[in-house]
């Protein structure tokens, strides 16, 4: 019910919306949840206005969360802001800013980048391109080993492609 109220009040007046969400007798939890709806909502119509709130509040776990939330959004993505909400939020939203990019970066991508670095930066866009590869595709996962000719490097892809498999299906 609270839901179906909010998305109302939502389209009426935004502020109304968000002072309801701040002044209802919710948990903190919930109050996080239905301020990022909102913000979600928001940032469609008028981005600049969502992402002044969003720098304005002084809560940093609750603008984390919302910020986190709202950069994680195709429909935000669009609207060419990421910048200026990274900014807001400081270096966690550089830090999340960073992972997005990552997700929405191709395993082949990720493995290119790898052979241009060295250690843990390398160890880690490894792990990532071949995680993903081996979710969406183990043939190719396997395959692709053969690239990898440092065998501390390959023996701990085998190890967590191993381990996710295992995840997958237990004996």
């Amino acid at each position: 019910l609270t839901s179906i109220f909010l998305e109302r009040l939502i389209e009426i007046d935004v502020h109304a919306a968000i002072a309801f969400i701040e002044n209802a007798s919710i948990s903190h939890q919930r109050r996080q949840r239905f301020l990022a709806d909102i913000l979600s909502r928001w940032v469609r119509h008028d981005p600049e206005a969502a992402i002044d709130y969003v720098a304005g509040l002084q809560d940093s776990q609750l603008q984390n969360a919302i910020g986190s939330r709202l950069l994680g959004d195709p429909g935000f993505a669009e609207s060419g802001l990421r910048s200026e909400l990274t900014a807001a939020m400081g270096s966690f939203g550089e830090q999340i800013s960073q992972a997005i990019a990552l997700q929405r970066t191709s395993p082949e991508t990720l493995l290119e980048e790898a052979q241009l670095l060295n250690g843990h930066a390398r160890r880690q866009r490894l792990m990532n391109a071949f995680s993903r590869w081996f979710a969406d595709d183990p043939d190719t996962a396997i395959a692709r080993l053969a690239d990898i000719t440092n065998q501390d490097e390959r023996r701990s892809i085998i190890g967590m492609m191993t381990s996710i498999r295992s995840q997958q299906d237990p004996l």
